[in-house]
């Protein structure tokens, strides 16, 4: 547990700035709902002048929108994106730098197994993540308390922070496997955006395109907050393909991490 701790230390500032950031811009966002709700439909003019290929890549839903969560859900469209550079950045880092600078066998050596070390290593990621998401779910019901009219809905606020969670878990699990896998990685950062906003880009297209089949090769079509808000409930294949993926990628990472050969 002395490691978990010192990741979480290590960390710290770094996960601070994070969740000042994303519920401070999840705030200031919600801020603008009673503005928008008062001049309905005015805005629901403007958007019917804009193609439906663009409200469909930017997820946007007229009427939804209108509505505390569906302005919610379209935030936080894009503090998920946020979200899930952090996750894969956090797996990444887990052991990125050390197998990189090799500086690792140091740290993987008896008389502890690797896995024994590994392992509150990851955990240490997955509380920030997990604190992190409890923050914005607290955020979000402060915004709804104040700004709302009408009955609350904290079901649905939890459900939109659920999917986050479980993203921002995916693409942690694919960076620990990747921050295993490669044998350098230089900027960690760099690799988390690309990757992150490729997915992103993927599925901007496949919304566009509108073909199904493409759901399924992005994650973020995995957890889409507008027919979460229709349906109030995940969408089970996607939700099961997640978990499938987010076990798969952290057992590789532990297969891997025990059978490879890792240069002082």
């Amino acid at each position: 547990m002395n490691i978990f701790w010192h990741e979480l230390r290590k960390n710290r500032r770094a996960a601070l700035l994070w969740i000042l950031s994303l519920c401070g811009t999840l705030f200031l966002f919600l801020l603008m709902y009673p503005a928008m709700a008062k001049e309905g439909d005015a805005y629901l003019k403007i958007l019917e002048g804009y193609p439906p290929e663009l409200l469909a890549a930017l997820s946007i839903n007229a009427k939804l929108l209108l509505t505390f969560e569906g302005f919610l859900s379209y935030v936080d469209l894009y503090l998920f994106l946020a979200l899930a550079v952090l996750a894969m950045n956090l797996g990444l880092r887990l052991l990125g730098k050390e197998i990189s600078g090799k500086t690792a066998d140091f740290l993987l050596t008896k008389p502890r197994r690797r896995f024994a070390l590994f392992t509150p290593k990851l955990l240490s990621g997955l509380s920030i993540l997990l604190v992190t998401n409890l923050f914005l779910l607290l955020t979000a019901t402060l915004a709804e308390a104040l700004l709302k009219e009408g009955p609350r809905d904290l079901r649905l606020l939890l459900l939109l922070q659920l999917a986050g969670f479980l993203l921002s878990l995916l693409f942690y699990a694919f960076g620990a496997f990747l921050g295993v896998l490669l044998r350098k990685i230089r900027f960690t950062v760099s690799l988390a955006l690309s990757t992150v906003f490729g997915f992103f880009a993927l599925a901007m297209v496949s919304q566009i395109l509108d073909k199904a089949y493409l759901t399924w090769f992005t994650p973020f079509r995995y957890f889409e907050l507008m027919p979460i808000l229709e349906n109030r409930h995940l969408d089970g294949p996607h939700l099961l393909l997640s978990l499938l993926l987010t076990v798969f990628f952290t057992g590789a990472a532990y297969a891997l991490l025990e059978r490879r050969e890792i240069h002082a």
